[in-house]
């Protein structure tokens, strides 16, 4: 009976620090955002004074006004919209027809190719993980195949 009290003893202790070390965490990180904010939100002395102030002594909205009078965010937005969609249409202008090639068609060095493909995509990612060992198999048994047909020597 007392090593099931001392044991849902600890169990609860444990369980109280899990909660502490989680809150700690979660202050840590989301700081920087809560004083990026309050200091946008400061007038320009008060956000340079040393000691710094965790909270503003008075809320300056006009501060968000006058960053988008002087930036043209605007602008900038467009551009990104305009850059983003045009990698997207090309993208999918490529990949689709490659993907239903690869999926309709039979062709010598569709399945050399796929294995050199998969080679290049998954070797970069996979040293890191457990099944590391399985693509490294898979990327030097499609070398040999590759070797007989073409002279390369990566995978």
């Amino acid at each position: 009976m007392e090593e099931s009290r001392g044991a849902l003893l600890f169990q609860k202790v444990c369980h109280i620090l899990n909660i502490i070390l989680k809150v700690a965490v979660m202050v840590i990180i989301a700081f920087p955002f809560y004083w990026m904010v309050s200091t946008s939100l400061k007038d320009y002395t008060e956000a340079l004074q040393f000691p710094p102030t965790l909270f503003p002594s008075s809320l300056h909205w006009e501060n968000y006004a006058h960053v988008f009078e002087i930036v043209p965010i605007g602008l900038y937005f467009r551009n990104s919209v305009v850059v983003s969609l045009c990698v997207l249409v090309l993208q999918y202008l490529i990949i689709v027809p490659a993907a239903y090639s690869f999926a309709r068609h039979e062709y010598f060095g569709k399945n050399i190719f796929f294995g050199k493909l998969s080679c290049l995509i998954f070797s970069k990612s996979f040293p890191k993980r457990k099944s590391y060992r399985v693509i490294r198999y898979l990327c030097t048994h499609n070398q040999s195949q590759i070797n007989r047909h073409h002279d390369t020597d990566s995978c």
